[in-house]
């Protein structure tokens, strides 16, 4: 990674940190996490399977809500403010100023994952012992689902405005989490077109579901190492082709 993208990546984490909105949807995730010690009290005798399982549920929400709302806004900021000028006449390629603030941002994201991982394992650790390593797998995969929505949010925001962007990363989320399902249905339904832009929705879409180990982690099942490496894998060419894709655009657009 060359200096300059490394300069961009530490300005952009530095701004994030500072955003006072982000540290109150961080401040809610943390919250919402302790929330799990209160249902604890409500249900006797599965107190680490309801901490597991609601944590590792806001450390996805909560994820993905900051990789949205930061990432859409990204670049408009920077256009807006009408810095990235300033950036872009000085040595810096547009595909340098993408992946500088992508690897900002998911820096900033990597720090509050870690942190609400963190807060998890201890209070699971509390009930079960040092037991956790399992958790900690699940967060990393939560985390790289984050990576990619984080791209996916990139992307649009390469070629339209922070709403549409939101609209279109939100979209892709909650569709990447129903994919599963929507190929269980396709089955009952009679529509071609409507099976075809299943497959199609299935096929070249992320599956966001493979980067849930939510159920695995709770009920304490095995997972074949084969998975984890596939998984990795899996979400690390979706991130590739976004961002890739998201500095052709930029690389395109007039910014005059």
């Amino acid at each position: 990674m060359s200096g300059r993208i490394l300069s961009i990546a530490s300005i952009t984490l530095k701004e994030a940190l500072r955003d006072r909105i982000l540290y109150t949807i961080v401040f809610f995730s943390f919250f919402m996490i302790s929330l799990s010690l209160i249902l604890d009290e409500i249900t006797v005798g599965q107190q680490t399977k309801i901490i597991k399982d609601f944590g590792l549920s806001m450390m996805s929400i909560f994820g993905a809500m900051l990789s949205i709302f930061v990432g859409i806004n990204l670049l408009y900021k920077e256009m807006e403010k009408r810095t990235v000028y300033n950036i872009l006449s000085k040595p810096v390629k547009r595909y340098e100023f993408i992946i500088g603030k992508y690897a900002g941002l998911i820096l900033t994201l990597a720090i509050i994952e870690f942190s609400m991982g963190v807060i998890l394992i201890m209070m699971d650790s509390f009930f079960e012992g040092l037991k956790s390593i399992s958790i900690a797998k699940a967060a990393f995969f939560t985390y790289m689902e984050v990576c990619i929505i984080t791209a996916i949010a990139i992307f649009f925001s390469s070629f339209s405005t922070p709403i549409l962007s939101g609209i279109f990363t939100f979209s892709l989320y909650v569709i990447g989490h129903f994919l599963n399902t929507l190929m269980e249905i396709s089955h009952e339904i009679k529509s071609g077109f409507v099976k075809l832009l299943i497959l199609f929705f299935y096929y070249f879409l992320p599956n966001l579901e493979n980067f849930n180990l939510r159920s695995v982690i709770v009920y304490d099942l095995k997972i074949s190492p084969d998975y984890y490496l596939f998984v990795f894998t899996y979400g690390l060419i979706y991130i590739v082709v976004f961002l890739f894709s998201s500095c052709i655009i930029f690389e395109k657009r007039d910014l005059k």
